[in-house]
């Protein structure tokens, strides 16, 4: 390996160990996490975690006895609904920063090409009637009569899935 490539590969591990721990610190902080939502008569609150499961339900006077039961029932309900969703909110919020570090990573990778382009251009490599007995890289319908055809999660001549 040259020493440029090698350098190129050291800065892309290291890019991928700090996205990892930036995504370990990220889930345990949001294994910790709740949201509580009190109803707007103050008796009811519900405590949901991050992956929107109800961790607790508290009722703060005996207001809840006097309300019929589908009141209650469609009371709990939207109160759960609106924590589940404040609770996406900042699951959303905190995954933000680590969106694209993907995108990034392969760029660095790449060079700058889009994989699929380049499986594009290679296509355009492959000779009119295919490599017949070569997976993949055969005529229409498996013959070696035509142009060659990408098999599913090929990519075609403009570096779009074929399938």
């Amino acid at each position: 390996m040259t020493s440029g490539y090698q350098e190129q590969v050291d800065q892309m591990m290291a890019r991928v160990r700090e996205q990892a721990e930036r995504l370990t610190e990220l889930q345990q902080s949001l294994a910790r996490r709740t949201v509580t939502v009190r109803s707007k008569d103050r008796s009811v609150s519900v405590v949901v975690g991050a992956q929107a499961e109800v961790r607790e339900i508290t009722f703060h006077t005996d207001d809840y006895r006097a309300m019929a039961p589908a009141e209650l029932g469609t009371s709990l309900v939207e109160l759960i609904a609106r924590a589940r969703t404040q609770m996406q909110d900042q699951v959303r919020e905190g995954f933000g920063p680590l969106m694209g570090a993907g995108d990034e990573i392969r760029e660095s990778m790449m060079g700058g090409s889009d994989v699929g382009s380049l499986f594009g251009e290679l296509r355009k490599l492959v000779p009119q009637g295919g490599f017949p007995g070569i997976p993949g890289l055969t005529g229409p319908a498996g013959t070696a009569g035509g142009p060659a055809t990408p098999r599913h999660g090929d990519y075609d001549e403009d570096g779009e899935n074929g399938g």
